[in-house]
């Protein structure tokens, strides 16, 4: 609700930043800093970006190339339109679509219902006739596959991980768009990424022997998420483990289930 004057800083200079590529940058409020929180921080401007403020489907529009593109989006406000997909409006003029939403699909892995979370179905979402959805919400990145036949949409996911069980690979969601089709794909981010690895204990000599084997599978640069099963021929020390394996990639988790 509060962001400290540094922290707004910077995001306004990295919309500058995009802006001075020729980036057009559009942002809508979520859960955590909804409009409905007093104070919020959209009371004052994002450097160059443009904000959806409305409770209602609002437009804007840019160029590329010789292409028309809309990005349509909401500020979820329940008390002034809780059913704020009725508000959308597709134009009849040529060009490309593109709903820009804060969302909570019950499909997601921790989905929860609350008064500043919108809450729409697939089917609702298939129903706007958008060329395309970008969703927030959600730190894990979901591609047009994870979704219902004929919906093309996309949670980004976080940049990086956001908490430490969080595992699989984060970055950025490049959508292209040519000839009425859409392609996307994940760009990874460089950030460490948290990777999850189960070690069977059975038939390994010693400690050493676990060891080896996770840094055969787990590369320098990520962070390890540890879980050992099966039945040790010697004795395990899984907290000298953990100390080793924080040593090597100055992180690690490690789950003694053996």
């Amino acid at each position: 609700g509060e962001p400290s004057a540094e922290d707004r800083s910077m995001v306004g200079e990295v919309f500058r930043l995009l802006d001075e590529q020729g980036c057009g940058v559009f942002v809508v409020p979520g859960n955590h800093d909804s409009v409905t929180v007093k104070p919020n921080p959209y009371q004052e401007p994002l450097g160059r970006a443009r904000l959806f403020l409305g409770p209602e489907f609002e437009t804007a529009q840019l160029e590329s190339g010789s292409e028309i593109i809309r990005i349509h989006g909401f500020a979820f406000n329940p008390d002034h339109c809780p059913r704020p997909l009725e508000t959308f409006e597709r134009s009849k003029a040529p060009g490309i679509d593109i709903v820009l939403m804060h969302a909570s699909l019950e499909m997601t892995d921790h989905w929860k219902g609350s008064l500043n979370n919108y809450s729409p179905t697939q089917e609702e979402l298939e129903g706007l006739e958008a060329d395309y959805v970008a969703l927030g919400d959600y730190h894990r990145p979901r591609m047009p596959e994870e979704f219902q036949a004929g919906l093309t949409a996309c949670y980004s996911g976080s940049f990086a991980a956001v908490r430490r069980s969080e595992s699989g690979p984060r970055g950025v969601i490049l959508v292209e768009f040519e000839g009425g089709d859409v392609r996307t794909r994940l760009l990874p981010s460089e950030v460490p990424q948290v990777i999850e690895l189960c070690i069977n204990l059975s038939g390994l000599e010693d400690q050493t022997a676990v060891e080896e084997q996770i840094k055969s599978q787990i590369p320098k640069n990520a962070l390890p998420r540890v879980t050992l099963e099966g039945t040790a021929e010697f004795k395990l020390d899984s907290e000298n483990l953990r100390i080793a394996l924080q040593a090597r990639y100055g992180f690690a988790v490690v789950k003694d289930r053996s």
